[in-house]
C-alpha cells in the first residue's frame, strides 16, 4: 500500500514537471525606441542610431495584417 502511494505520488510530480518543461520559456527582449525609430539597431561611429523608423514599422505591420 505504501509503495503504491509513493508511485503515484512520484507520477503526480513527474506530470508536474513535465508540464513545466512544455511552458515556452518568457525571454525579455529590450528594444531600445526613440521618436524616429521603433527599433534602434545601432550607433554609428558618430553616435547617430539607426534601425526601422516609425513609418517603415507601420508599413510592416500593415503587410503582415494583409497576409493574416
Amino acid at each position: 500500500m505504501l509503495r503504491m502511494a509513493e508511485r503515484k505520488k512520484n507520477n503526480a510530480e513527474m506530470s508536474r514537471k513535465k508540464k513545466r518543461d512544455r511552458t515556452p520559456k518568457r525571454t525579455e527582449t529590450l528594444i531600445e525606441q526613440n521618436e524616429s525609430f521603433a527599433s534602434i539597431v545601432g550607433y554609428t561611429d558618430g553616435g547617430v542610431p539607426y534601425g526601422i523608423t516609425w513609418e517603415e514599422q507601420a508599413e510592416i505591420d500593415r503587410k503582415e495584417e494583409e497576409l493574416r
